[in-house]
């Protein structure tokens, strides 16, 4: 009989102090709930999936998905190669005329003609006319010739489409200089038109 009484004095005991255990010390059955672990899987370029698992569960089966932007990666900037222009080309020519005359005869047609036939009229940048007489003649009318003559290539460049703008016709300085005595040919020389064509380059 006493030692059913001794053990039914220490089975109280134990529930008494059971009963008295601080709540911190109770084991909480929510708190695996709290012991959770970050798992990313990709889902996209720029974009990550996240959820929540517990640690002691490795299927997860209840996942909470939650989505997470990624900034993306700064751009490169772009490579612009310079570009290299070239200078305008300077190119000069010569057009004839028959001695006293301002217009063109046949030779000096095919010479002008010639000249245009070169050209790409879009890329002309400047053209320069200056014309010229020999020494024959008073100074005052060779004059007059040297500017007609500048003038009569001109209206030809123009008709050919070049734009007047463009076009600058003039007396050559000087314009009628030589020797009385030249030849035929270094005569024939001096009567003419200077075209200095300037091409802007492509």
């Amino acid at each position: 009989m006493m030692n059913k009484a001794v053990v039914l004095v220490l089975g109280s005991i134990s529930l008494a102090a059971c009963s008295t255990l601080p709540e911190s010390a109770k084991p909480d059955p929510n708190a695996a709930r709290f012991n959770r672990s970050i798992v990313q899987v990709p889902v996209e370029r720029n974009r990550g999936e996240f959820f929540f698992c517990d640690k002691a569960d490795t299927q997860c089966p209840g996942r909470t998905t939650k989505i997470l932007s990624i900034p993306k990666k700064p751009e490169a900037p772009a490579i612009v190669e310079s570009q290299v222009i070239s200078a305008p080309v300077s190119k000069t020519y010569k057009v004839h005329f028959r001695w006293g005359w301002a217009h063109l005869d046949s030779n000096g047609k095919q010479e002008l003609l010639a000249i245009l036939s070169s050209l790409d009229k879009t890329t002309v940048k400047e053209v320069v006319i200056e014309g010229r007489t020999d020494p024959t003649g008073s100074l005052a009318f060779n004059k007059r010739l040297a500017k007609h003559r500048a003038n009569v290539v001109r209206k030809e460049f123009v008709d050919f489409g070049i734009s007047p703008d463009f076009i600058v016709a003039k007396p050559q300085k000087p314009c009628c200089d030589g020797d009385l005595k030249a030849s035929s040919a270094e005569m024939r020389e001096k009567r003419r038109s200077d075209i200095e064509i300037t091409i802007r380059q492509k």
